[in-house]
């Protein structure tokens, strides 16, 4: 899942260096485990790995993000002017600023796919 989320946050125009490896993988641990509790089961169904890419991307923008390390100069913006997941779209509007459209992306990756989450749920005894 790792080089799913580095590839996924470089589409964001964001460079994964060495020092986010530790970060990532903890992110990864955190999402994975939030899944199998949601759903009740052992691993991360095959079917949910991109909504599960997605809430990590979202996770570690946002943990980036809140302690100052994310340079918002060296995000690409351009490229994503409308993101839809299920039944939530958002669009942004040009004249937004970066700081914005950042919390729109981040919000809306955190959130992806919690929908789907529900066909996989299992009954606990």
């Amino acid at each position: 899942m790792l080089e799913m989320v580095v590839e996924r946050l470089k589409a964001f125009g964001y460079e994964v260096e060495d020092a986010d490896k530790l970060s990532l993988a903890f992110v990864i641990s955190k999402v994975e485990q939030s899944i199998n509790n949601e759903c009740n089961t052992a691993t991360v169904p095959t079917e949910l790995q991109y909504a599960a890419v997605d809430m990590v991307c979202g996770e570690f923008l946002q943990s980036k993000y809140s302690i100052g390390q994310l340079d918002l100069a060296g995000l690409d913006f351009s490229s994503v002017s409308s993101l839809s997941e299920g039944d939530v779209s958002i669009s942004f509007d040009n004249d937004a600023s970066d700081e914005k459209k950042l919390q729109s992306l981040i919000g809306a990756l955190k959130t992806a796919g919690k929908d789907e989450l529900l066909c996989y749920r299992k009954l606990r005894w």
